[in-house]
């Protein structure tokens, strides 16, 4: 090629099917560059798309208490933090303190 541009055939600065708001563009010189303005209105009395959903809030649980006491080493510790009396069978903290009299309740 000898260094010459080639023009394009057909209109320029357009493409087929894309409208240009003549207000915006401005008029094309000589091969410089241009901005085309393209007009994104959406089709004339489509209904507008509905929004996304929003977001679901979830919080985040508080950690179940205890299934049982907390541990001492002696029943008069426990008493002596609130816990107690145990009773055999029922109570899974009975089996952790020794039942003096065995009448099955322990930290009386």
């Amino acid at each position: 090629m000898d260094g010459r541009r080639r023009a394009v055939s057909g209109q320029r600065g357009t493409e087929p099917g894309v409208q240009v708001d003549s207000s915006v563009v401005p008029p094309l010189t000589c091969g410089r560059a241009f901005m085309i303005q393209i007009q994104s209105a959406g089709t004339p009395g489509a209904p507008k798309p509905p929004p996304p959903p929003a977001p679901v809030k979830t919080s985040a649980k508080p950690p179940p208490p205890p299934a049982t006491d907390p541990r001492y080493g002696t029943c008069k510790e426990a008493k002596a933090h609130g816990y107690g009396p145990y009773v055999k069978g029922v109570d899974p903290e009975y089996y952790w303190y020794r039942d003096a009299d065995s009448d099955g309740i322990v930290c009386e």
